[in-house]
């Protein structure tokens, strides 16, 4: 049983090599931090019971990326020949996480660097944690990747003074195809998107099949007042 610390903030073992044990404090304030704001943006949408147990119980901390790829290999029992993407550095293996330093982090993404970069990452995971349990637990809800991640980033507040760069024509191609785009780019598409639609429908609903029909109709025809006939995307799947 973790201890609990504060609404949505519960105690991590954190596990550290060696090298980074000089840093323990600063990790420990770090993961305590990400669950605190991670339970402020749950309460604005009324998700805070979701928050009665942790979304992590431990992190893991590696000073390599390579030692970070070797870990996730033993640990989703996977081909000793895997190869893990350049892009992936942190991973939630139930509620465990595993994740690579900050230098680390920074030379292997360094187009996500910002102020609070790396407390956002965390944040950014957690999310995809809280994201899952919503759904109950069923994962192959969370709907299409720019969806998903969207949430995620959005969640985080990454990218926080990332220029607006997309065209409809492109909103629209990252939402019919589910083309694979850029962290960034995830967030200006939900962005925009919330614009008509209440995150929370968003969520519940991102798994039926005309979802991706519904946010097509809204972006082509700029619906921005949810009082229209796009008021309630609950509405749209009765």
């Amino acid at each position: 049983m973790m201890r609990k610390l504060a609404e949505g903030v519960f105690q991590v073992v954190l596990n550290l090599p060696n090298s980074m044990e000089l840093k323990r404090t600063f990790y420990n304030h770090l993961i305590l931090t990400a669950q605190e704001k991670v339970y402020i943006f749950s309460k604005k949408h009324n998700w805070q019971t979701y928050l009665d147990r942790p979304l992590i119980t431990s992190l893991k901390i590696f000073a390599s990326k390579k030692e970070f790829d070797d870990a996730l290999v033993k640990a989703f029992n996977l081909s000793e020949n895997t190869k893990v993407p350049s892009s992936i550095v942190a991973v939630f293996l139930k509620d465990r996480l595993f994740m690579v330093s900050p230098e680390v982090y920074q030379a292997v993404y360094p187009e996500g660097c910002e102020e609070d970069s790396y407390e956002k990452l965390m944040i950014h995971e957690l999310a995809h944690n809280l994201h899952i349990r919503i759904l109950d637990g069923e994962e192959e809800k969370m709907g299409p990747k720019w969806f998903y991640e969207g949430f995620a980033v959005y969640v985080a507040n990454q990218f926080a003074h990332a220029k607006k760069k997309l065209s409809k024509e492109e909103l629209l191609s990252i939402v019919t195809l589910n083309k694979e785009v850029d962290y960034r780019s995830y967030k200006e598409v939900l962005e925009k998107v919330l614009q008509s639609f209440h995150l929370s429908d968003l969520v519940y609903c991102a798994w039926k099949p005309d979802f991706i029909h519904l946010i097509t109709s809204a972006l082509k025809n700029d619906i921005h007042d949810q009082t229209q006939d796009f008021k309630s995307i609950k509405t749209f799947f009765n």
